[in-house]
């Protein structure tokens, strides 16, 4: 991923899978989903949640940091990237939930349109909600100006995904991993 990827190896903090495609016994693709984005607006609309709901749920959404079809011999790219992807997402909510103990219920992923179109999202059931402005985030809650606005692909591992994580209340299931609200700062 470092010496191949336009982006490099990701530098993500918290929970993370990464996955490597095999053809044949050699690899061909490689992907990393970590935490999402902590503020993201038009994704927050999509979602529709408070920003209380937002923080108590925000893990429940995680993030394809890197995509990466390895180069090789053939033109292998467009047939499998999008199988690639929903091969990914229909068992990433498993591994989460085997590997850190709760699951998860939407991913997005952030597409370069000077660079790239997302087709191989669009193939494999992603929806593009919106964009960034162009922002990136440089530590807990500071962003410093990117390059351009990136196109913001979501999807859901459940049909009800946006519904549960917008709703008063967490079904039973979720609820015992709804993380508390944070005290409020009060000034001396």
């Amino acid at each position: 991923m470092a010496a191949t990827h336009p982006l490099g190896n990701p530098r993500v903090a918290g929970h993370r899978i990464k996955y490597i495609a095999e053809r044949r016994g050699r690899p061909i693709a490689m992907a990393c989903f970590s935490a999402c984005a902590f503020h993201l607006a038009d994704r927050d609309r999509w979602i529709g949640w408070t920003s209380e709901q937002a923080t108590q749920r925000r893990h429940f959404v995680v993030q394809n940091s890197r995509f990466l079809i390895l180069p090789c011999e053939g033109d292998h790219k467009r047939a499998f990237a999008s199988r690639i992807l929903a091969g990914v997402a229909r068992r990433l909510s498993d591994d989460w939930v085997e590997r850190f103990g709760y699951p998860v219920l939407l991913l997005e992923t952030f597409v370069d349109p000077a660079h790239h179109r997302g087709v191989c999202y669009l193939a494999s059931g992603w929806t593009e909600i919106g964009a960034t402005r162009g922002f990136r985030r440089d530590g807990r809650e500071f962003y410093c100006p990117d390059s351009t606005p990136k196109a913001i692909w979501m999807r859901a591992l459940r049909p009800d995904a946006r519904e549960t994580l917008s709703a008063a209340e967490l079904p039973a299931e979720l609820a015992e991993f709804e993380k508390p609200l944070p005290a409020k700062r009060v000034a001396a």
